[in-house]
């Protein structure tokens, strides 16, 4: 069994790898009109084809804006650096919109297209969207058990299937103009930041536009703050940030599932 398992790894790194040598290839039935080279090339090219088309499918706008043809030159290259490191295709991919930000900066033919990257964010999140867990329901019992001191140690947890965006782009308008097969029209600028938030309802994923002060609520609380540091944050930051308005909203639009406390400790 151990063997076998070793012939299993060696076989699954040499098909992510875009070289091998001959002496790193694992043992292969010999015959036929093929070498082993040959025929480990045959399957290492049907995995690549399939996280191709797994990338393809994940960012489907934006191989809608790039052209099928010049996706897929990005996306092969997309693999051979950063190879599978599961068997699973909807686990590859993440790490794509990083991969898109150099990419954009260093192609200048993509100068009219600085908004790629953050449209990979909001596909990225779309689709881990539609694949996160379910949330519990909120324990509003245990809140009202609580302390009144407890209350600024409060750490809120947001719901698995939410992100947010802030893009300095109309990714929204972008992303929900093609998906669409008539003519996209032209989208104009923005003047400032769009802020958006990506929360599965029924079943499906949505995108909210939210205002900033929302937004950044759930930001801070996705960093763990505890609602005294946010009324401090707030405070420092100098920002009007009713927090009194926004966390209840966000309990019913049950993007905030849950919380817990979380204890301080400061070195004296």
């Amino acid at each position: 069994m151990h063997q076998l398992q070793s012939i299993q790894r060696q076989f699954w790194d040499c098909l992510r790898n875009r070289d091998t040598n001959a002496e790193c290839l694992p043992p292969l039935s010999e015959g036929g009109t093929l070498s082993n080279q040959e025929r480990l090339e045959i399957y290492r090219n049907t995995m690549r084809s399939a996280h191709i088309r797994a990338l393809a499918g994940m960012y489907s706008c934006s191989e809608k804006i790039l052209g099928e043809r010049y996706f897929r030159q990005i996306a092969t290259e997309y693999y051979h650096a950063n190879p599978a490191t599961s068997q699973d295709l909807n686990l590859y991919g993440e790490s794509f919109p990083t991969f898109m930000l150099d990419w954009v900066h260093n192609h200048p033919e993509l100068v009219d297209y600085p908004y790629l990257p953050d449209l990979a964010k909001l596909e990225l999140a779309i689709e881990q969207s539609y694949r996160a867990k379910d949330d519990p329901d909120f324990d509003f019992d245990m809140l009202a058990t609580l302390d009144e001191g407890d209350y600024r140690n409060i750490c809120f947890t947001l719901g698995a299937s939410l992100s947010i965006l802030e893009s300095a782009y109309p990714v929204y308008e972008i992303w929900t103009a093609h998906q669409e097969q008539d003519e996209v029209e032209v989208i104009g600028s923005i003047d400032k930041p769009q802020y958006l938030c990506i929360a599965r309802e029924n079943f499906k994923p949505v995108i909210h536009k939210v205002d900033q002060a929302s937004w950044w609520v759930m930001e801070k609380t996705s960093s763990c703050h505890t609602f005294g540091e946010l009324e401090s944050l707030a405070q420092l930051e100098k920002m009007d940030i009713p927090l009194q308005r926004i966390i209840p909203e966000l309990i019913h639009k049950r993007w905030i599932c849950g919380y817990k406390i979380i204890a301080r400790h400061t070195e004296s």
